[in-house]
């Protein structure tokens, strides 16, 4: 393929020949890529960054650097993200110490974000291995460090890591995509950029010099493989920058009202579905690439595909059913963006003269013209399409599918309890992260909601289903040739605003399980497909035309889901009174108890149930602990004054398991100074 800036000085309309309406015209305005970084998004959201290595000048990596506001060369208390090139990992030995390999994550499991760039398969699996080992040894120490355990737990290591079983499943779901998208050579480059956060991630399609996309005339005929080249220039890595400058932006602002409300808790009501009740078990976002044809007969490609995928996944333990919720947001930026376009506008009478395209002589273009995607469960048990939205063009849709009880298990994260998941009346049971792990506890929600409108009539939607598989096929509606006889043109239709502009796309889905086990895959499929028209003067008004199609072929993703806890435990809070200011006085556990209970409502509660991965897990209640004594020691002075009223030097608030031979090494102490 030609150059970018070659490619757009051919696109420049000055030439007389290179536009016309049958009647010599220039059009004067020029279109041209520009080829320094346009800075056009910059990281807002308070992110301290700590690069640990100098990125080269022009790269992503290097562009992505200068969107930051907050940047140091060593990880410290203030960092919430980290950067460091794929380089630092290799077979011969990494090139960070392994204090730094601890500080990044612990820096991960407390919510903040690892952006590790251009890295090869070797690279990113050595990068996952790292950051696997060092979770599992910090989740170990500090399981330890809360709990009193048996020898046949402790022996164990104190339960699985979920935090390392999350970063191994997001390091699968790379290494698939990165080799359905490019290769599955190890020495390659698997991604431009993946950015690790506590529940979400990003992934980037990488950067080619070479690619290969499929071109057809009209829908009759094969497609063709084109091998095209382009070059890197610093605005091009300033759009991939853009694109994940953009995410961490949307990402940080989605936790804001999590934020905010975790300091004035609210019950749930119990009739609100799940997913309005709590944020996403993961949330997966891919940056890729649309494919088109320009008016010199060339494929071009631009990243300007970003597609997310949302996942929630609930046990119900009565009935022994897993329930599978799906949502993909697709965002098609088909329009001007800082100089770079796909769709090169023109008036109606205007054409770009070729010769490129065989006969034909003509060529207008180039726009949206379908979008295909997919979804599939699969996995053991007996798997149930539940429902799916959209239904079909122009359709409202409102469904709720039915979970069961509300001890459905909830999955989410983040180092704090999330109150959206909401709470249970008898204590602590809505959901607690346990840094990158999974869920911790039970939701009052029993039901997912779905509802959808489709409204843009130049983008109809239909929907296929076939066992548990449902497809949906977009189609737009292309401009179409016509004559405009009073000034004796050949005219085009103009494009509809969403076919050459930000065209987005929404797709829910939901499955049930019937006795389920292990992790679960959904295949997802994503084809975008670009057109333009063409036709052929042959000086009279029956002109032939037609259309030419290209994409890069469907891709295929299989994408891991995270397991829900299935494991249900019964656990206790006990409150003990250690030492007495003077005489005893009776009764003053029972009004101390109260007292605790009626200001920590979300945290106090002599018996509940939570759920966790296995029966002997422990990850759900060290999180609970943990949180609890970080929040009651910050209001240490309230629980002084309640003890010191009732004539109490100190008392202890310990944790124990009525399944297991558990309790707290040290409880939470609370002493009257």
């Amino acid at each position: 393929m030609l150059t970018l800036p070659l490619l757009l000085s051919l696109v420049s309309c000055s030439d007389n020949d290179d536009v016309v309406k049958h009647a010599d015209m220039n059009v004067t305005q020029e279109i041209t890529d520009p080829t320094t970084d346009q800075m056009s998004v910059r990281v807002t959201a308070e992110l301290p960054t700590a690069v640990l290595q100098n990125f080269e000048q022009g790269s992503t990596g290097d562009a992505l650097v200068r969107r930051l506001s907050q940047v140091t060369t060593g990880i410290d208390n203030n960092t919430k993200m980290v950067m460091l090139p794929g380089s630092l990992f290799n077979m011969e030995g990494t090139g960070i110490s392994e204090e730094e390999i601890f500080k990044m994550a612990r820096l991960y499991r407390n919510g903040g974000y690892i952006a590790i760039v251009r890295p090869t398969g070797t690279q990113m699996a050595l990068f996952s291995l790292a950051l696997m080992a060092a979770s599992i040894k910090i989740e170990q120490d500090e399981t330890q460090e809360i709990f009193d355990l048996p020898e046949e737990l402790s022996a164990r290591g104190s339960m699985e890591s979920l935090a390392a079983e999350r970063i191994k499943t997001r390091q699968a779901n790379i290494s698939r995509i990165a080799q359905t998208r490019g290769s599955d050579n190890l020495d390659d480059v698997w991604a431009e950029m993946v950015i690790m956060g506590p529940t979400d991630y990003f992934m980037q399609e990488p950067f080619e010099e070479e690619f290969t996309s499929y071109v057809n005339n009209g829908d009759t005929t094969e497609p063709v493989a084109k091998t095209s080249t382009q070059k890197r220039t610093d605005a091009i890595s300033g759009t991939l920058a853009d694109a994940a400058a953009a995410w961490l932006n949307d990402t940080e602002k989605e936790n804001e009202p999590i934020e905010a409300r975790r300091h004035t808790a609210t019950r749930a009501g119990g009739s609100a579905a799940i997913n309005e009740l709590m944020d996403a078990s993961e949330t997966f976002t891919f940056n890729g690439n649309i494919y088109f044809t320009s008016w010199v007969n060339q494929s071009c490609r631009r990243n300007r595909v970003n597609m997310k995928v949302s996942s929630w996944g609930v046990h119900n333990m009565e009935s022994n059913k897993d329930y599978y919720y799906l949502k993909q947001n697709v965002t098609l930026r088909m329009g001007n963006e800082d100089g770079y376009q796909i769709y090169y506008p023109l008036a109606e009478n205007l054409w770009y003269k070729t010769t490129n395209f065989d006969n034909y002589t003509h060529w207008f273009g180039a726009f949206l013209s379908r979008y295909d995607t997919s979804m599939d469960l699969s996995g053991s048990g007996t798997i149930h399409l539940e429902a799916s939205a959209p239904n079909t063009d122009n359709n409202t849709s409102s469904t709720t599918i039915t979970t069961g009880s509300s001890s459905s298990t909830t999955v989410t994260n983040g180092w704090s309890w999330n109150v959206t998941a909401g709470f249970n009346m008898t204590g602590p049971m809505g959901s607690v992260s346990i840094g990158t792990s999974h869920s911790v506890g039970t939701t009052t929600g029993s039901s997912f909601s779905m509802g959808m409108t489709q409204t843009n009539k130049e983008l109809s939607v239909k929907k296929n289903t076939s066992g548990t598989k449902v497809s949906w096929t977009y189609t737009g509606t292309l401009p179409q040739l016509y004559e405009n006889r009073q000034t004796t043109y050949i005219c085009h239709q103009q494009p509809a605003d969403i076919l050459v502009n930000d065209c987005d796309v929404a797709e829910e889905i939901c499955w049930s399980v019937d006795n389920p086990s292990g992790q679960y895959t959904v295949g997802i499929t994503s084809e975008p497909q670009t057109a333009c028209l063409l036709y052929l003067w042959t000086g009279h008004w029956d002109v032939p035309h037609g259309y030419i199609y290209n994409s890069d072929g469907a891709a295929n993703y299989t994408h891991t889901l995270i397991e829900p806890n299935r494991a249900m435990q019964t656990w206790r809070m006990n409150i003990t009174i250690d030492e007495w200011e003077g005489t005893p006085i009776a009764g003053a556990l029972g009004e101390l108890t109260s007292n605790i209970r009626d200001n920590f409502p979300d945290l106090y509660s002599s018996v509940f149930k939570i759920a966790d991965r296995t029966p002997t897990s422990l990850n759900t209640i060290s999180a609970i602990v943990s949180y609890t004594k970080q929040v009651m020691g910050h209001r240490i002075d309230i629980l002084q004054s309640y003890a010191k009223s009732w004539g109490i030097k100190q008392f202890t608030i310990h944790w124990t398991c009525d399944d297991l031979n558990v309790k707290t090494r040290e409880g939470f102490v609370v002493k009257v100074e």
